[in-house]
């Protein structure tokens, strides 16, 4: 039986590391595209399954709630969403940053996610928008 939020088919994608405790710290990037984001590793991916739709999580307490063991088992440090047309949170990629590329990668993975910036929703162009050139 499932509990209440859902619970998480883990996969790994990339390599292993040691597992960061069963409370680590880690991200939640929304959007990679507008947070700024140091080089990574995607090293896992998980599925969020549940016995009904009204079940999976649908904002990001109850997201972390369900990914976060498994992100911290894995040795992530930060995970992408994916959030469907209802505004369930179904799947997660699970990525580790690489410091030897990234100056503050290990004081932007402990800080805490209350504090971090949540990024505005953009428009992303559709078939049937209209399209002013630049200047016009």
């Amino acid at each position: 039986m499932v509990a209440c939020g859902g619970q998480g088919e883990v996969r790994k994608t990339g390599g292993t590391y040691a597992g960061r405790g069963p409370d680590c710290e880690y991200r939640v990037i929304r959007n990679p595209l507008v947070e700024p984001v140091p080089p990574y590793e995607e090293i896992g991916v998980i599925d969020v399954d549940a016995f009904a739709a009204q079940q999976l999580p649908n904002d990001e307490e109850r997201f972390r709630k369900v990914v976060g063991p498994k992100v911290c088992a894995l040795g992530g440090h930060a995970v992408i969403p994916a959030i469907n047309i209802y505004g369930r949170w179904i799947h997660g990629t699970v990525i580790r940053f690489n410091p030897a590329q990234c100056d503050r990668c290990e004081v932007e993975v402990h800080t805490p996610p209350e504090i971090l910036v949540r990024p505005t929703v953009q428009h992303v162009p559709v078939v049937g928008d209209i399209v002013r050139p630049e200047g016009g």
